[in-house]
C-alpha cells in the first residue's frame, strides 16, 4: 500500500507541494524533529523524501494507545439512507465535482486530505461556460486535479500544470 502511495503522482505532486511550503517559511524556523525524536528541523532546509514520510506514516499508524477511560456503552445506529460515495469538492477556478474522501481540504502543514477531481469526472455544481472544463453545455474535468496550497493559505484542488 505504501509503494502504491508513493508512486502516485498526484501523492508525489502534493508532497512536492507540501515540501516547497515548508521551504517557503520566512523567516525560517526550527521545530523539533517528529521523524527521528531528536533534534530539530530548519523549515528552509526540510528535505525529507516522500517515500520517507509514507514510512514514518506506517509507523505512526502501528503506534497503539491504550484508551484511558472505559468506552460507553454502544446502542444500534438508526436507520439510514444510502451514504454518498463522494464529497463536493470545488477545482480552484472551476466547477464543483463529486470525489471520494478525504478531499483536499485544511490550513495546516499539511491537508487534511489529499483527493481532487480526477480527468473524465463530471462537475455537480457550479459549471459555467467560461470555465477551463467547460464544453458543449457541460463540465468535465479536462485533466487530475492536485492538491496544493491555494492563494487563500488553504488547501484546495486545482488542475495539474
Amino acid at each position: 500500500a505504501i509503494k502504491k502511495y508513493v508512486d502516485a503522482k498526484a501523492c508525489q505532486a502534493w508532497w512536492t507541494a507540501t515540501v516547497g511550503s515548508i521551504n517557503k517559511v520566512s523567516p525560517a524556523c526550527d521545530l523539533p524533529n517528529i521523524f527521528t525524536g531528536t533534534g530539530t528541523i530548519n523549515t528552509a532546509t526540510f528535505k525529507l523524501s516522500l517515500a520517507d514520510f509514507a514510512q514514518y506514516l506506517k509507523k505512526v499508524a502501528a503506534t497503539t494507545v491504550a484508551p484511558t477511560t472505559k468506552a460507553p456503552a454502544t446502542t444500534a445506529a438508526p436507520a439510514t439512507t444510502a451514504k454518498s460515495s463522494c464529497i463536493n469538492v470545488s477545482v480552484v477556478g472551476d466547477a464543483t465535482y463529486c470525489s471520494a474522501g478525504p478531499i483536499c481540504s485544511g490550513s495546516g502543514v499539511v491537508p487534511a486530505g489529499v483527493n481532487c477531481p480526477k480527468k473524465g469526472d463530471a462537475a455537480v455544481a457550479d459549471c459555467r461556460t467560461n470555465l477551463p472544463s467547460a464544453a458543449n453545455g457541460k463540465c468535465v474535468a479536462p485533466k487530475d486535479a492536485v492538491c496544493q496550497k491555494i492563494p487563500s493559505g488553504a488547501w484546495g484542488c486545482v488542475w495539474a500544470k
